[in-house]
C-alpha cells in the first residue's frame, strides 16, 4: 500500500488541500487558530520537500457572519436586542470573512518565512476553458 502511495506520488509536482469550515471553524463558530496554525506548519513542509500548493479554503461566510453579529450586538440598543434578529446576507459575510481569514493565513505563512497570495474564483470561472486552462499553469 505504502509503495502504491509513493509511485503515485512520484511525479505529483502540484498538491490541492481542500479544508471545510468544519476544519477552519471551531464547535462555536470561532476559528480554530491552532489547528491552522498546524496546518500552516504542513503545507510549508509539503512546499519544502518540493511541491507547489494550492490551499483551497471554507469558512469566509461563517467567520463573516460571526464578526456581522457581533458588531450588531455591541452597536444595538436594549430595544434593537428585542426585536427579531435581522437576517445576514451571504455575500456581505463572505466579504467581511475573507479578508478576516486572508489575513489570519497571510500571518500565519509569514511566521513561516512563507509567501501566500489568493485567487478568488466561482463556478463561472470553472467553466471558462480559457480560465482553467491559465490556472492549471500557474
Amino acid at each position: 500500500m505504502e509503495t502504491d502511495r509513493a509511485a503515485c506520488m512520484e511525479n505529483v509536482k502540484r498538491l490541492v488541500v481542500k479544508v471545510g469550515t468544519a476544519v477552519v471553524t471551531r464547535h462555536d463558530g470561532r476559528l480554530a487558530v491552532g489547528r491552522l496554525g498546524a496546518l500552516c506548519e504542513q503545507l510549508k513542509e509539503l512546499n519544502s520537500q518540493g511541491y507547489e500548493i494550492v490551499l483551497v479554503t471554507s469558512g469566509a461566510v461563517g467567520l463573516g457572519r460571526q464578526r456581522l453579529r457581533y458588531r450588531k450586538l455591541v452597536n444595538s440598543s436594549l430595544a434593537d436586542l428585542q426585536s427579531s434578529p435581522v437576517e445576514l446576507d451571504d455575500k456581505a459575510c463572505a466579504a467581511v470573512g475573507q479578508s478576516s481569514l486572508m489575513a489570519l493565513y497571510d500571518t500565519l505563512f509569514s511566521q513561516l518565512d512563507v509567501t501566500s497570495s489568493q485567487h478568488l474564483v466561482t463556478d463561472t470561472d470553472f467553466r471558462n476553458d480559457s480560465f482553467r486552462t491559465q490556472l492549471s499553469e500557474q
